[in-house]
């Protein structure tokens, strides 16, 4: 009996012994599988987290130069304070719809102007208050840069000229992104300046340079 009950045991230890290997070696493949899963969600997370970002509460500086339609207008130079209430830009995305819009803009702008005089003629100042939306015309599918991005909009507010008082201002944009990045944005835009204080005499053009910057 001693010699069944021996080579039973040594059956036992040698069934053991390959299967713990063969057991092992299936552990470390899940393993491995598991690392190379969490690896690429990483890496996706990561190209999505490249592909997009948002920016909210970003101050900027404007310069601009205003040219008027009316005769005898002259020139207006000046500047305003931006301020970005929320920028986004979303790129590269094959899952975004036809209403998506690779480049989102919303904006408060604060801005004071005062004519070049002719001759003898005085300084007149101008000052407007706006809030702002501006969008890309391309979709999140079509888009794949941070620069030249081409973009349209609209600004509500109010107007006061000098020695003509105060009115309602609509101003139309178009613009284009020089460059949009996290930390920077750079626009060239133009606007039809639509005013109710003198409406033929200040009807004109608006063309500014903006820069958004992240403290």
């Amino acid at each position: 009996m001693r010699n069944p009950i021996r080579l039973g045991l040594i059956a036992l230890f040698v069934l053991a012994a390959v299967i713990a290997p063969c057991e092992a070696n299936q552990s470390q493949n899940n393993n491995n599988q598991n690392n190379q899963n969490n690896q690429a969600k990483n890496d996706g997370n990561q190209s999505t987290q490249d592909n997009e970002f948002d920016n909210s509460m970003v101050p900027g500086v404007s310069g601009c130069v205003m040219t008027f339609f009316g005769a005898g207008r002259p020139l207006f130079v000046g500047g305003s304070l931006r301020f970005d209430l929320l920028y986004t830009l979303k790129k590269s995305d094959p899952d975004a719809s036809f209403l998506d819009r690779g480049r989102n803009e919303l904006y408060l702008d604060i801005g004071f102007y005062g004519s070049i005089p002719e001759g003898a003629a005085n300084t007149v100042f101008l000052f407007h208050y706006l809030i702002g939306v501006t969008t890309s015309f391309e979709t999140p599918r079509s888009m794949d840069r941070e620069f030249l991005i081409p973009y349209v909009g609209i600004e509500l507010g109010g107007i006061y000229i000098q020695d003509l008082g105060n009115g309602f201002l609509v101003v139309p944009v178009i613009g284009l992104n020089i460059v949009t990045l996290p930390f920077l944005t750079v626009s060239l835009d133009t606007g039809l300046i639509l005013n109710t204080v003198s409406f033929m005499d200040y009807l004109g053009l608006r063309n500014e340079i903006h820069v958004n910057f992240v403290l």
